[in-house]
């Protein structure tokens, strides 16, 4: 509204200068000029904002332009939230509720101070004009004021809050986020740049505000160097992925989207690595979906929110984030409910992959090219490179949904990926306030070692699996090197790696635009979700679930029941293919064979499985259940026998063996006198007998 303050408060205009049943939550002030009077105002009505003229009198302000991002086709349910000008006057600012942040050019570049005549020559009446770029990886629905702001001197930066509590931080060139802050412990509103000064305040739901001070990004003893940010990121504790910790859930629910038809139809969908599946335990009961919102009133901490705790710096935590925010688009989808970014799934995924991507790159200490990210083998720049300062295994995305649907290799209609700007329709917009670089400083991207394949090229099915294979195989061995040299924590992060891009090859859900597997999936469907070809990437996928569930056993991960599901997922994996040699089961419930399978598939599956037993007698023995152990080992030496029939039995396997049974017989024993002490010592060999019956059930 607007508010003459010459008369009194009866003789207001009644209406909004958007119109007389428009409304508007968020608005900003304009002058053409730092001389010229504030006569215009940006203000903000459903998807569109407007400029309008103050100056006229009537009860519906004159529109100057209009600003609606291209993506938006007049939604409904989209509504601004925020809105900001930049420092000189050629910019808009503006943040969507239900979606994300937009900028728009208001004047050519060439204007660089411009005055009230250049604003109505421009104009040309009424201009509807699209956004120039994109920013996006929060989420903006659970309140409905988030404001977005430039920060920075030249106004390098945009920051915004978010529902998950953090305030992110934007690069306004890359597009990248430099730094997350978890400011809140519900929802995080807004952040205020100071205007001259290096401080931020951010406000949000609980009870205070926040003020931070950017510093130094690290202690004056910190190695900031490309070398020391990678051995840092080697030396870091490894997490657990869901495809570790819940993987028989993570296929549960993708087998539930691969029968939605609003994902079968999107470009982009749901990876297995991409899977959350967040819940919370209460005295016993599991809950998640829309009882997670009902439960947030009850912890002063959101326990649904991925990330810190703590008030901090959480921009370790940034793919995480990333990931809890895509899986929540996708399942509001799934779940027929309202959708958090109305932009569609593609732009989401396309810059939240983006981000993850330079942040990736960052814990390195390289730079990368920002038209393709994903390939970072082609590497622009690396500080202090030293000859063994950065491993292959390092160069390969951490996330196979930030690579697979854009590269050629995996298929033949590829998503476009990095960076999304409107460049080629104002090139020297781009160029004057985007572009790090001139033209003569441009970056030349080595592609000796690309991987990509021509887009006039044939697509070719057979090229992803072996490009899968080479990736899978280096990871691998990467994790084996970092487990000889004692580095459990690399070892596993590295072996959980290789996983997730295994899982991509072998889970069963919609694959979107990924071309290379439309065959495999129909044979994963019929076979009840087991592959039933043997190849080499089904092998290093077994071999890379048996290394994790060794390297879990190690001392300083320890975790027994994480081991014992590998091992046992392996030998899941292994049943088509060691019932008998020359056979594979087929079916939806196994129950069918195929014949004349090569010797050498039954062979080399009867070893793994050899394996499998083997990791599995480890896991009873550290959780001292020797019977089980005993059964497991003995299991073991038959796969082993029935692979190597003339060979003789393998000592080590032997040895744990008989270590099993004597440390078996000692636990009998002792629960033998324990028993005989509860319910007294009469010497009678029937109690005896009665005695071993209850051992021997307490230890199955």
């Amino acid at each position: 509204h607007r508010f003459d303050l010459r008369v009194p408060r009866s003789s207001q205009p009644s209406s909004s200068i958007l119109g007389p049943r428009e409304v508007c939550k968020s608005c900003a002030v304009y002058s053409a000029s730092e001389a010229e009077t504030s006569a215009y105002v940006f203000a903000g009505r459903s998807s569109q904002v407007g400029l309008y003229d103050l100056r006229f009198l009537s009860d519906s302000a004159r529109t100057i332009q209009t600003f609606q991002p291209s993506c938006f086709s007049n939604l409904e349910d989209v509504s601004v939230s925020g809105i900001d000008v930049s420092k000189d006057r050629k910019e808009l600012l503006v943040s969507y509720e239900s979606d994300q942040i937009y900028t728009f050019p208001l004047f050519p570049s060439h204007i660089t101070d411009p005055t009230t005549d250049d604003m109505i020559s421009y104009s040309n009446n009424v201009i509807e004009n699209p956004h120039f770029g994109g920013y996006g990886a929060h989420l903006n629905r659970f309140t409905f004021l988030k404001c977005a702001k430039y920060a920075g001197p030249n106004d390098e930066y945009i920051c915004t809050g978010s529902d998950s509590g953090h305030a992110f931080i934007y690069e306004k060139n890359s597009g990248s986020v430099v730094s997350m802050l978890k400011a809140d412990n519900s929802t995080c509103n807004g952040v205020v740049p100071h205007p001259m000064l290096p401080f931020f305040l951010t406000y949000g739901i609980d009870s205070t505000a926040k003020l931070w001070r950017a510093s130094n990004p690290v202690h004056d003893n910190y190695d900031d160097s490309g070398a020391g940010r990678r051995r840092a990121l080697h030396e870091q504790e490894y997490k657990k992925s869901t495809l570790v910790s819940r993987c028989s859930d993570v296929q549960v629910y993708l087998n539930k989207t691969a029968s939605d038809p609003d994902l079968k139809d999107m470009a982009v969908t749901l990876l297995p690595d991409e899977v959350v599946l967040r819940s919370i335990n209460i005295n016993g009961r599991v809950f998640d979906g829309l009882p997670e919102i009902l439960f947030r009133s009850l912890f002063r901490t959101n326990p649904f929110n991925p990330g810190s705790d703590e008030i901090c710096n959480d921009l370790r935590s940034l793919p995480e984030v990333l990931r809890s925010n895509y899986y929540e688009a996708i399942n509001a989808i799934v779940e027929d409910d309202e959708v958090p970014v109305r932009c569609g799934m593609t732009e989401l995924h396309r810059r939240i992959s983006l981000i993850r991507l330079f942040h990736q790159s960052h814990q390195m200490g390289i730079r990368i090219d920002p038209e393709r990210p994903w390939n970072l083998r082609s590497i622009c720049h690396v500080e202090g490179r030293d000859d063994d300062s950065i491993s292959p295994a390092d160069l390969i995305p951490d996330s196979p949904s930030d690579w697979l649907a854009y590269d050629y290799n995996f298929s033949g209609s590829i998503l476009e990926g990095g960076r999304a700007l409107a460049k080629d329709d104002l090139e020297d917009f781009y160029y004057t306030r985007y572009c790090r670089f001139s033209n003569a400083d441009r970056m030349t991207i080595d592609d000796s070692n690309s991987t990509e394949m021509e887009e006039t090229s044939p697509f070719d099915a057979s090229k992803a699996w072996d490009v899968l294979l080479e990736t899978v195989t280096t990871l691998k061995e990467e994790g084996n090197t970092a487990l000889q040299q004692g580095s459990v924590h690399l070892a596993a992060r590295l072996y959980d790696k290789a996983l997730s891009y295994c899982c991509a090859a072998f889970f069963n859900y919609p694959q979107s635009n990924l071309d290379f597997l439309s065959s495999h999936q129909k044979l994963l469907s019929k076979n009840a979700g087991h592959c039933t070809l043997w190849s080499p990437l089904l092998k290093a996928f077994i071999s890379v679930r048996l290394n994790l569930s060794m390297t879990l056993l190690k001392p300083g991960i320890a975790d027994i029941d994480a081991a014992h599901s590998q091992a046992y997922l392996a030998l899941q994996d292994l049943r088509p293919f060691t019932k008998k040699a020359g056979v594979v089961l087929t079916g939806k419930r196994l129950q069918k064979t195929r014949q004349d399978e090569p010797m050498q598939t039954f062979q080399e599956a009867k070893e793994l499985e050899a394996k499998a037993y083997f990791r599995l007698g480890s896991v009873k023995m550290q959780g001292r259940q020797y019977t089980s152990a005993m059964h497991m080992f003995e299991k073991c030496l038959q796969a082993t026998k029935e692979y190597r029939p003339n060979s003789p039995p393998d000592r080590t396997i032997q040895s744990r063996l008989a270590e099993a049974k004597r440390l078996s017989e000692k636990e009998r024993k002792k629960r033998r006198k324990q028993f005989r002490f509860a319910f007294g010592d009469n010497g009678s060999s029937e109690k005896d007998g009665k005695a071993d019956h209850e051992i021997k059930d307490m230890e199955l």
